[in-house]
């Protein structure tokens, strides 16, 4: 799955503007600036708490809400604990559904990728190439018809999980 890098720049900056301008005018904003990146249409909802759901015709992106796509396969495991900072679900350029999610922990990237390991496996997926350079472990599994992809990596005393799941 491939998430408009542009929609997540625009929401990020969206959740900047909202207390500055506004949450209906940031709303506006967003749905124009998405239009002019995009050339479709966008459906902006902000949300009092700082949270906002943008509807394309890509799908859906969450932000702020710490929650995952309603479509979240059961067996794409969420690391117990873990504080969704972001999530989406989209059909992309390939048709194909797929979803993502960035989460956070206080946990060490030991302790997450000790996880994922055994919950990966013990959810039936078949871990297909790992990498780790500099802090940051990437795995690839695949169940059936669907591929899931995984970053893991720490700074500055948090550890951050990228979980990205689609049909190959």
């Amino acid at each position: 799955m491939r998430i408009r890098t542009t929609t997540a720049v625009t929401i990020a900056s969206a959740l900047l503007l909202l207390p500055a301008c506004g949450r209906k005018a940031a709303e506006n904003a967003m749905e124009q600036q998405i239009r002019q990146e995009t050339g479709g249409d966008a459906d902006v909802d902000m949300n009092a708490d700082g949270s906002m759901q943008v509807t394309t015709k890509d799908g859906t992106y969450n932000a702020g809400n710490n929650q995952l796509p309603e479509d979240w396969p059961t067996d794409a495991p969420i690391y117990a604990g873990a504080k969704i900072q972001f999530s989406g679900s989209a059909n992309g350029t390939t048709g194909k559904p797929g979803s993502a999610a960035v989460l956070t922990t206080s946990d060490s990237a030991a302790d997450v990728v000790t996880y994922y390991k055994a919950e990966l496996a013990k959810q039936g997926w078949t871990i297909s190439s790992t990498m780790e350079a500099q802090g940051t472990s990437i795995f690839g599994a695949t169940k059936g018809t669907r591929a899931l992809s995984l970053l893991i990596g720490s700074a500055e005393g948090q550890t951050s999980i990228t979980i990205g799941i689609g049909e190959q």
